[in-house]
């Protein structure tokens, strides 16, 4: 895997293989644990599979490593964003604890995400709620295809703006609720 190999000197991706692969033996499988922003979550791929964790999962399976993995990854999450979770979220704490390999991928947001002055995020996110309302109408008239691509190509970017988006996409129906 380009990724881990671009990472290692000579000599460490081989150590490090072979002891994930007594770990797995030993385990039965390994628990991957994959945090960060939406690459971490492999926002735009198709499937879940398709992503960042996925293909790390895929390499491992082709090392003959079986992979157990969790993605937490956050679109719109920045580095002070993981930070506070790491510290506060005792879901992730125990996730880390139990994991064999944690992989991080953040940063992104930290150098794309405006500024925002208040009135500027209040009427961000006044149009994002009415994003969401759009998206539910879409759904309720049956037309799911249409709904899935504004999704995608709306409310996902308005998500990713105000850094609010979580990994389940429930935030939609807390905000629709308020």
């Amino acid at each position: 895997m380009p990724y881990l190999e671009m990472m290692s000197q000579p000599g460490e991706m081989t150590s490090m293989l072979m002891e994930l692969r007594k770990r797995e033996l030993k385990q039965g499988q390994l628990a991957l644990l994959v945090l960060g922003d939406s690459v971490a979550l492999g926002q735009g791929s198709q499937k879940e599979t398709e992503g960042y964790a996925g293909s790390i999962a895929r390499y491992f399976e082709k090392q003959h490593i079986h992979v157990q993995y969790k993605n937490r990854g956050i679109a719109g999450l920045t580095s002070a964003n993981l930070l506070q979770l790491l510290k506060e979220n005792r879901g992730w704490q125990a996730d880390i604890r139990q994991a064999d390999l944690v992989l991080i991928s953040v940063g992104g947001n930290d150098i794309l995400q405006p500024i925002f002055s208040r009135e500027q995020f209040q009427e961000t996110f006044q149009l994002l709620k009415e994003s969401y309302q759009a998206y539910e109408d879409m759904l309720r008239m049956g037309h799911v295809d249409q709904a899935a691509n504004y999704y995608a190509q709306v409310i996902n970017r308005l998500e990713n703006t105000l850094a609010i988006a979580d990994a389940s996409d429930n935030f939609h129906k807390q905000v629709l609720n308020d």
